[in-house]
């Protein structure tokens, strides 16, 4: 139990670093400006995708064990659902061809890239600890 509570922590601090490394850009560079215009602000992604992050890695960190075998399916469907669920809440960036900033959309873009590469990262750091913890004392795989 213990285990699976560190690797939302992960979480939490490599997203606040990346935030505080995003923001300070803005804040310093000239990238600040065009942020100003954006529909949606900087804090609202990374909530966004934050709170979405720790759903998906909540739900595949405390997976029953018979769901063991289909770990990468569940990641898998999660990620479609998390896809879903962000053309729709963005929609009016990431679905209008025209009438906005494409910084916008790219910020968007490498955001969603950010946590989803955090939680393939941690995922697989999850399916390991889970392989490492089997038994086999009484069964020994075959070679």
């Amino acid at each position: 139990m213990r285990y699976k509570v560190k690797f939302l922590l992960h979480l939490f601090i490599l997203a606040g670093i990346s935030f505080a490394i995003h923001a300070a850009l803005y804040r310093f560079t000239s990238l600040g400006q065009t942020a100003a215009e954006f529909q949606f602000s900087l804090t609202t992604l990374y909530l966004f995708f934050g709170i979405s992050a720790v759903v998906v890695l909540g739900i595949l960190a405390f997976l029953p064990s018979r769901f063991a075998d289909n770990f990468g399916f569940v990641f898998i469907g999660l990620t479609l659902l998390k896809i879903g669920i962000t053309f729709w809440f963005f929609h009016s960036i990431l679905g209008n061809p025209t009438g906005f900033n494409p910084s916008e959309k790219r910020q968007v873009f490498l955001v969603f890239a950010w946590f989803l590469a955090l939680e393939t990262y941690l995922s697989a750091r999850i399916l390991n600890t889970a392989q490492q913890t089997l038994d086999f004392s009484a069964n020994p795989p075959k070679k």
